[in-house]
């Protein structure tokens, strides 16, 4: 599955303090103190307009005015971000020269940002939460609030509009611009609704009960058979990533997503993880020994799985080489929390290490000219991600037709939501994540939900109280 890496702190200090002593017992874990400077988000609404200082640097004088790029795109989406590059190095009309620095992913490119060898960096893409974190801890932040506001450089009045609310919202943050959307996607799930009909269910599963009803009843099928060694197969792919704990526990309201947070230990959390626990437990979830669900979807070995809007592009070329008889039809679908349930997204931005005047001013128009939907489609068009804003969909057209899954996950976008950026979302991710593996592993006990969220919370407060 396609996925992008967060904080690159070692799984293995979870594992260190789950295998420690006996904790103490979970109702004396009460509240979680944080040292990281916690600034206050600002709410999912259209900001009031507030007058910003114009931009006095002249684009005239950028000629020859070198800046060094940071991204964490590779392969093929990879060689188009070169190809952008090439052609705005060509093109521009300022004279303005963009060097890429190119580690492979997103854990990569934060760990390049970080590190004291790193070198002047001027433009970076990085999750917001980490651009947060530069700022609090290592470097500073442009605030982009007043170059997207410019009436010299910054976007028109139309091409602001056209970012989707909550792409940009996610970088704005105690009033400060942080970055611009550069990529977003959405947790979804993938589900073989061809079969669930086969099974007797007309419908999506709307409720984690009917979701329970289909993949059980996808598990009974490969029961009935003389091969037991496929007795485990037929529901829901097993996901731990940060990405699915957190979609789940939305979905049994585990968490507000409107205010920075640290604290999993509460009833929801609790009932959230024993209904995961239950689904395995009762055969209807399993662990996949590849780490990709394509295949096994496709060839029906798994009715659901968790995943982004940028697996559709794998799973549709998953359905083409399996060469199945029996043409599936499937489809994306938001975590069954009800008919209005939250789809999370997260996302990469643009963002700009204060410089001198100069590169700052060219950074920006770099930026703004990667923005434009004509070079945002070529991008989208390899990586299934969500589009930033309408009038890109002009370019999309003729993958739309390619991809029909893609365009009705769009469909879905009304009910996005963000996680609140915080300078610690990425070790929240990291343990959240670890935490959900120990909950599936074949050892692990229902008894031992209270303890896991113990030191679930724990650990987020040990992690995030060491220095940077």
């Amino acid at each position: 599955m396609i996925k992008s890496s967060q904080l690159l702190v070692s799984g293995l200090v979870l594992v260190m303090f789950f295998s420690a002593c006996t904790p103490e017992p979970s109702n004396l874990q009460e509240t979680v103190t944080v040292t990281p400077k916690v600034i206050k988000p600002s709410a999912n609404v259209t900001p009031t307009a507030t007058k910003m200082p114009e931009i006095s640097t002249d684009p005239k004088a950028l000629a020859g005015v070198q800046i060094t790029y940071l991204h964490p795109w590779s392969n093929e989406s990879g060689r188009i971000m070169d190809m952008l590059v090439d052609e705005f190095n060509q093109s521009n009309e300022w004279g303005i020269h963009v060097l890429i620095q190119q580690p492979g992913s997103t854990s990569l490119a934060i760990q390049q940002l970080r590190s004291s060898d790193n070198g002047e960096v001027n433009v970076t893409v990085v999750p917001s939460y980490e651009l947060l974190y530069q700022d609090q801890h290592l470097s500073d932040v442009l605030d982009l609030n007043p170059f997207a506001a410019s009436t010299k450089v910054g976007f028109s009045k139309d091409e602001r509009a056209d970012f989707e609310q909550v792409f940009w919202n996610e970088n704005l943050v105690g009033g400060k611009l942080y970055g611009i959307p550069a990529e977003a996607s959405a947790a979804v799930m993938f589900h073989n609704i061809t079969w669930a009909d086969e099974l007797g269910f007309s419908s999506l599963p709307k409720t984690s009960t009917a979701f329970r009803l289909q993949t059980c009843a996808a598990n009974a099928t490969f029961r009935k058979d003389n091969d037991r060694l496929n007795d485990g197969l037929g529901g829901w792919i097993v996901s731990s990533d940060a990405d699915t704990i957190f979609s789940w526990l939305n979905i049994f309201d585990g968490f507000d997503l409107t205010t920075p947070h640290e604290k999993f230990n509460n009833n929801e959390v609790k009932q959230g993880f024993e209904y995961l626990f239950n689904l395995q437990a009762s055969s209807c979830a399993w662990s996949g020994r590849v780490p990709e669900p394509y295949d096994y979807f496709a060839n029906r070995q798994a009715l659901s799985y968790s995943g982004t809007t940028q697996d559709i592009l794998p799973q549709s070329a998953a359905f083409t080489r399996s060469g199945n008889d029996v043409e599936d039809e499937w489809q994306v679908m938001a975590y069954p929390g009800g008919e209005d349930s939250d789809v999370l997204t997260r996302g990469l931005a643009y963002g700009v290490l204060k410089s001198d005047a100069q590169k700052d001013l060219a950074s920006w128009l770099f930026i703004r000219w990667l923005s434009q939907p004509v070079n945002q489609a070529r991008m989208l068009q390899v990586t299934g991600s969500l589009p930033l804003g309408e009038v890109v969909m002009d370019y999309m057209s003729s993958f739309e037709e390619d991809y029909p899954q893609w365009k009705d996950a769009l469909l879905l976008l009304p009910h996005a939501k963000s996680i609140t950026a915080q300078a610690d979302l990425g070790i929240i991710r990291m343990v959240l994540g670890d935490a959900g593996a120990f909950l599936f592993k074949p050892e692990f006990t229902a008894e031992g939900i209270p303890d896991l969220l113990y030191q679930l919370d724990s650990t987020i407060k040990e992690l995030t109280n060491r220095n940077p």
